[in-house]
């Protein structure tokens, strides 16, 4: 039997996501190829284990330790000033959080998911049912151009022990926060939420932290906070911090021919409104078409004091939470990373760190797919998905010639980003 080195073993169950395969089984095809095993040791000098041999370590390796992993490798990167340029008013790092499902578990492996939420389906009738599922909640540092990297992972999960109430997303935040703080003890970071953020316990987290932040103001948020709005918006006291901006649409109409339309971004702003002891900033973005019918309106509250300097760019960057489910959570569900598949459905600690790969997978292929250059070459019907399958061809049909990689390892080369 084979010995393989730890790295070895956890590389590949990085490169399991690396290469989109999204099984174990599919990566264990691959390893069958004779060109691919070739390639794969004269790339990465690394040997390829069978994903018997990975389940193994990933069923006993502490989770923690994978974190850790990830960490270093977002820290080494924010330590190359990677991301310096899309900081929000040139100082904060966007970190925005928001949780997902991951999967369902089903009746014959739950006990091996001790900690697993539930939802009661047609409770008190004969068709009562309980469905078990795993949820996670992540902190993302997520950019203008497409980064959405992972920077740290809480499971929402119950305890073991009895318990009266069930886990949820904000405890799981408070629990983040802390892990947040002691991983990354310097960075100047702006926390970006939805509208379940905005409360007494995350505002005093925040400010412990020294943490700015940016959240989704929805109708029932912090009622006395939507009275004072609305007393100021009558009053005519925010007439005087309105901007607006015209903003040209292209599009195609039936005939395809390019018909040129504007939008309206009107953006209103409070500089100062108070819930308790805090003080915070209230903005708006309302967007109409050339008719003045209104589109789309976005509420949000910010520790950054809004003023007509920086209104565009605090809005920007709370609009910027959707990319954690697009570029984030989507992409990693439907772009060949296969996030809701049971890469252990025996295994609540494989689970754990298979997910954990795939987040260092996934960071490692933005790095790759970001750059200037390789978005270049993705134009028409060319798409990441069709890359990968010709770089998965390639390994498994060609031969690398150990010179030439060496030539382009040894020649200096600038990456850059939009």
């Amino acid at each position: 039997m084979p010995i393989y080195r730890i790295s070895e073993v956890i590389f590949a169950a990085i490169n399991l996501h690396v290469f989109r395969v999204g099984s174990r089984n599919g990566f264990n095809n691959l390893r069958k190829e004779r060109n691919f095993i070739a390639n794969y040791f004269k790339a990465f000098k690394m040997n390829f284990p069978h994903l018997d041999t990975v389940d193994i370590a990933m069923r006993n390796i502490p989770n923690d330790v994978l974190e850790k992993l990830k960490v270093h490798l977002v820290k080494s990167l924010i330590t190359k000033k990677l991301f310096y340029k899309y900081r929000i008013l040139g100082k904060y790092f966007n970190i925005t959080i928001d949780a997902t499902g991951t999967q369902t578990i089903s009746d014959t492996n739950v006990k091996n998911f001790p900690n697993a939420l539930y939802k009661i389906y047609n409770k008190g009738t004969d068709s009562e049912k309980k469905v078990y599922f795993i949820y996670v909640l992540e902190a993302k540092l997520v950019c203008r151009n497409g980064f959405c990297i992972s920077l740290g992972t809480e499971w929402i999960e119950n305890a073991e022990a009895e318990f009266e109430k069930q886990d949820c997303e904000l405890k799981a935040f408070y629990r983040l926060a802390e892990k947040l703080k002691i991983s990354f003890p310097k960075l100047p970071i702006c926390i970006v939420g939805d509208g379940l953020y905005p409360n007494k316990k995350v505002f005093e987290i925040c400010k412990a932290n020294n943490w700015e932040w940016i959240f989704t103001f929805k109708e029932g948020n912090l009622q006395a906070v939507w009275g004072d709005v609305f007393q100021k918006q009558i009053s005519g006291s925010t007439s005087k911090n309105e901007l607006t901006d015209k903003v040209e649409i292209q599009k195609k109409d039936e005939q395809k021919k390019v018909v040129t339309s504007y939008n309206y971004y009107v953006y209103t702003w409070i500089k100062k409104t108070k819930y308790l002891d805090y003080e915070f900033s209230w903005g708006s973005l309302a967007i109409y078409d050339e008719h003045g019918e209104d589109m789309h309106n976005f509420v949000y509250v910010s520790s950054i004091e809004m003023s007509k300097e920086n209104i565009k760019e605090i809005i920007d960057n709370g609009r910027m939470r959707s990319k954690i489910e697009n570029e984030g959570f989507n992409s990693q569900k439907n772009s060949g990373y296969a996030l809701k598949h049971k890469f252990s459905e025996t295994s609540e600690l494989a689970m754990k760190n298979y997910y954990t790969c795939l987040q260092v997978g996934h960071l490692i292929n933005q790095i790759f797919e970001l750059q200037i250059s390789i978005k270049n070459k993705i134009r028409g019907r060319k798409t990441l998905r069709s890359l990968w399958s010709f770089i998965k061809s390639f390994f498994s049909l060609l031969e690398i010639s150990v010179r030439e990689l060496n030539h382009f390892v040894q020649t200096p080369k600038q990456i850059k980003f939009e």
